[in-house]
């Protein structure tokens, strides 16, 4: 038997009728939206409405526990227990959860909402935010950019100009244009700025100063500091690419150049335990 041939049967016996609006129940919160005179809810599969007092304009699929929910153009959410996240406060969009967090934006400000309903930066809203990895979110203010942890708390007491998302742990940032790497404590890895940066690869991050290549560690330490190359790659397998003027090799992670007496023409990228290089064509 059906759920609609049970539906059939109850309407026999006075149970109102209500427009199903999805054709099965969401395997992930056995929760169904169901529409009754242009307005929306959603029942459970003990077919009881989780909010038989309030309608709304429009409702989204539950995701992580919880169903997005909109009422007089204002957005909320709704768990399955019935309760609304943020009784006191309707927003102009939400994002679904996310471990626990949600974007929200407001009169053209933007925070971060927790399942509870408590905002972590309630003195302080941003013109955009980000998720990112790490247990922050990114976080914009007049074209600054900084991170925000999971407590509401900033990174770094200082704004940049640009920022990267965290690889490795590490960050690309950049102001009065030139480059640094931040990690995820909040501490920049040097006190010397770079032209360019590159995000980390392999507990490495590339460096460009003055057109020439080298990497910084997680100290910000540099790999090479006796020999710069005028190209590099990202680390691979143990190693990555160098050129000097226009001959090809390998540095590893020791500092060490992989074939010092004999340079190549041209060298890929590690795969495994081997790489390509071309010599006299």
């Amino acid at each position: 038997k059906t759920w609609f041939d049970e539906v059939e049967e109850k309407l026999t016996k006075g149970f109102p009728l209500y427009f199903v609006f999805d054709s099965v129940f969401d395997e992930r919160s056995d929760i169904m939206r169901v529409i009754l005179n242009k307005k929306y809810n959603f029942i459970n599969k003990d077919r009881k409405l989780l909010s038989p007092d309030l309608w709304f304009d429009g409702v989204k699929m539950f995701y992580h526990g919880f169903g997005q929910i909109c009422l007089n153009e204002k957005w909320n959410w709704i768990g399955k227990d019935g309760k609304i996240v943020s009784q006191n406060k309707w927003f102009d969009f939400v994002s679904d959860f996310y471990e626990g967090f949600s974007r929200v934006r407001l009169n053209k400000k933007s925070n971060i909402i927790k399942t509870d309903g408590t905002i972590i930066s309630p003195d302080l809203w941003f013109d955009e935010i980000l998720f990112d990895e790490g247990d922050c979110f990114r976080v914009e203010i007049k074209d600054k950019y900084n991170w925000m942890k999971r407590d509401g708390k900033l990174f770094s007491g200082k704004w940049f100009d640009a920022v990267t998302d965290f690889y490795d742990g590490i960050s690309c940032v950049k102001r009065k244009n030139k480059c640094n790497f931040i990690n995820i404590e909040g501490n920049l890895l040097s006190n010397k700025w770079y032209d360019k940066t590159r995000v980390f690869s392999e507990g490495f991050g590339r460096v460009i100063l003055n057109s020439k290549h080298n990497w910084v560690d997680r100290n910000g330490k540099l790999l090479s500091p006796n020999q710069w190359f005028d190209a590099g790659g990202n680390f691979k397998h143990g190693f990555a690419t160098v050129t000097i003027g226009n001959k090809w090799n390998y540095i590893g992670k020791d500092g060490k150049i992989l074939s010092p007496n004999q340079w190549f023409d041209f060298a890929c990228g590690f795969t495994g335990e081997s790489g390509y290089v071309g010599i006299n064509n």
